[in-house]
């Protein structure tokens, strides 16, 4: 029959409406389609490359202090620490001037900044020859990247309050996965002399630069994530820092001289709704001070978004909110910046005696724990709880596998048993982190009227 399809178009036909509608409901399920993608995507690349830098690092931070300071493991923790303090208190100096400058030019060329920084930094640390060197190299990356608080600005920006919880959640993930692949390269490649002895020779390349590998993958990512954020990272248009609505259905005429149609409100906070509609339809009309007033404000179906100045009274909460996530972060970065030196040290003092390949699965277990909480568990926790108690019982859940963690030691010698322990604690760590970060950093972006 004329204009019908032929036994041969019709499996076809089917099959990519099939595939089709299968990628469109993967798609939907991963973010809602209110979200630009293509942003969102340069944002993860971002988030995963974080991720893997600051694990990788992690793994095999201890086994440098051995190779290039000293053997004693009591003094491994030690030196160990210059390195991550050299990275916080650059980022301290920085971050308040990446925070106003992504205010002042926009999120995108920060990002990049911090993006061609960390790339330069993992080039630079593929070449690790002794301790100073690396000292170097973090405070230089902490200084040039304070990127990571941008990044979550940028993704409240282009996210509203219904997709902002999932957004996150996928943020976490992301950056999980660059976590389990950081650790699980990190924990193979480094030090390949010791590790492969029978594949690298004591002259080998990489037996002269131990670290290399790990970083040389990190380059790699990080120069695909720069290139794919050069073509699809753009800034959002800016937006008032908190807004008023006006109604577009007042029964009032539009030429009134009347006052009486005023909102009940202070007269400086808002305009009244004639005065807006008589702008908006003439907008040739406009005058040099009503458009200083109303650049920044859109229309809606709800009405006018209209710009309302900040008063000290509205920075209460933000403080607030950002003085608690730092709180936490410092608690939850130290121990973890802890935990591989503990698990490397040897059993007599107080350690476990991991290797690196056992430092480096340990990390990537620990990171493959954010993929059922952020898939399964968080977004119906946050639905059922609401943010703030979803916050709260993060918190309790990370104080047994902080407080219990240490006590692994005393069965360490039980290989199966300890591991197993490990793996318990670090469920209840690791929930805790994902119910207690990811609520509190979609907190602080409500708060501040983003979306």
């Amino acid at each position: 029959m004329p204009g019908s399809e032929t036994e041969g178009d019709r499996p076809r036909s089917r099959c990519s409406c099939t595939i089709g509608g299968l990628g469109r409901a993967l798609l939907n399920w991963w973010m809602p389609p209110d979200v630009p993608m293509g942003r969102l995507s340069c944002l993860l690349w971002l988030a995963f490359c974080e991720g893997y830098f600051i694990s990788s690092v992690q793994v095999y931070i201890g086994f440098l202090v051995q190779d290039y300071v000293t053997q004693d493991p009591n003094k491994v923790g030690f030196y160990t620490g210059f390195p991550t303090m050299v990275t916080n208190v650059a980022q301290v100096l920085s971050v308040f001037i990446a925070g106003y400058l992504s205010d002042k030019w926009g999120r995108r060329p920060v990002m990049l900044i911090g993006a061609c920084g960390s790339f330069v930094t993992a080039i630079v640390m593929c070449f690790t020859c002794n301790f100073l060197y690396i000292v170097i190299c973090r405070g230089f990356n902490g200084f040039v990247c304070p990127q990571m608080g941008v990044m979550k600005a940028y993704l409240g920006d282009i996210t509203g309050k219904d997709s902002r919880v999932r957004a996150y959640s996928r943020f976490c993930l992301v950056n999980a996965f660059g976590g389990i692949l950081g650790s699980l390269l990190a924990g193979y490649t480094v030090r390949p002399a010791i590790l492969y002895p029978n594949i690298v020779g004591e002259d080998h390349f990489l037996a002269n630069y131990p670290y290399f590998l790990p970083n040389f993958f990190l380059v790699v990512a990080y120069l695909g994530a720069i290139s794919f954020s050069l073509k699809y990272l753009t800034d959002m248009p800016k937006q008032p820092a908190k807004i008023e609505m006006v109604p577009l259905s007042s029964p009032e005429p539009a030429n009134s001289d009347s006052e009486d149609h005023l909102p009940e409100k202070d007269p400086a906070e808002i305009v009244p709704e004639s005065i807006i509609i008589d702008h908006i339809r003439s907008a040739e009309e406009l005058t040099a001070e009503s458009r200083e007033f109303l650049s920044g404000s859109t229309p809606t179906s709800e009405g006018i978004r209209v710009q309302k100045e900040w008063t000290r009274k509205d920075w209460i909460v933000p403080f607030v909110l950002c003085l608690i996530y730092g709180v936490i972060g410092l608690t939850v970065t130290c121990f973890r910046s802890v935990v591989p030196i503990w698990q490397m040290s040897d059993i007599s003092a107080g350690g476990l005696g991991f290797d690196s390949t056992q430092v480096g699965i340990f990390s990537s277990i620990f990171a493959a724990i954010v993929i059922p909480v952020q898939l399964i568990f968080y977004n119906p926790v946050v639905s059922k709880l609401r943010l703030l108690w979803t916050f709260r019982i993060g918190c309790i859940l990370l104080i047994p596998g902080m407080l219990l963690q240490p006590t692994v030691n005393r069965v360490a010698d039980m290989t199966i048993l300890a591991w197993v322990l490990l793996v318990v604690l670090s469920i209840f760590q690791q929930y805790g982190m994902q119910l207690t970060f990811t609520p509190i950093i979609t907190l602080i972006t409500n708060s501040v009227g983003a979306g």
